[in-house]
């Protein structure tokens, strides 16, 4: 027969104070919102969710929460991309024009995919996060083909214009000169 009693310290119960007390599984939360509690002899600790930063320990009231961490915060996006957080160990990157993948990363190739609006008389040169038309020879413009609005006005690209060969009048002792084409009389 015992003629003792055991006073235990905070974190174990029992008559001899020999089983741990879970504070985990306790009905009043021990650690904030968002965050997990693991056991251990004795006490417990408590850790912010991934993706969460604060004060993992509940004071007593459930006020205390882990925040979400501002994934944008380091400014994953590349080449002009405008990051956006979606919660907890998440971002999404909305890319700019020419440019495509998950942080944005990917140069699309506009004279390979079709989307490019150059002229047909003109060459397409792909460059970072968009392209270059250039006439071809023995044609003059902007290269391009369409409109584009500007302040509002809709505007017309120039495009391509054959450049007429005869017009400085490269037949010599009263010849007379045809334009052939590009580049040809």
């Amino acid at each position: 027969q015992n003629t003792y009693t055991c006073v235990c310290k905070q974190g174990f119960t029992g008559a001899d104070c020999e089983q741990d007390i879970d504070e985990c599984a306790e009905d009043e939360p021990v650690c904030a919102k968002n965050a997990g509690c693991s056991n251990t002899h004795g006490s417990f600790t408590c850790d912010c969710l991934s993706g969460y930063d604060g004060d993992p320990y509940n004071e007593g009231d459930g006020s205390v929460e882990c925040h979400d961490v501002d994934d944008c915060a380091s400014d994953p996006c590349q080449n002009g991309g405008n990051c956006q957080d979606a919660g907890p160990d998440a971002f999404d990157c909305v890319c700019g024009d020419g440019w495509i993948g998950e942080v944005c990363e990917v140069d699309v190739d506009e004279c390979m995919d079709g989307t490019d609006t150059c002229d047909d008389d003109a060459l397409c040169t792909n460059e970072d996060g968009g392209y270059s038309c250039g006439c071809n020879m023995g044609y003059t413009g902007d290269g391009r083909s369409g409109s584009y609005v500007e302040d509002g006005n809709i505007v017309d690209w120039v495009g391509c214009n054959h450049i007429d060969d005869c017009s400085n009048s490269p037949c010599l002792n009263s010849g007379t000169c045809n334009d052939a084409g590009a580049q040809a009389f």
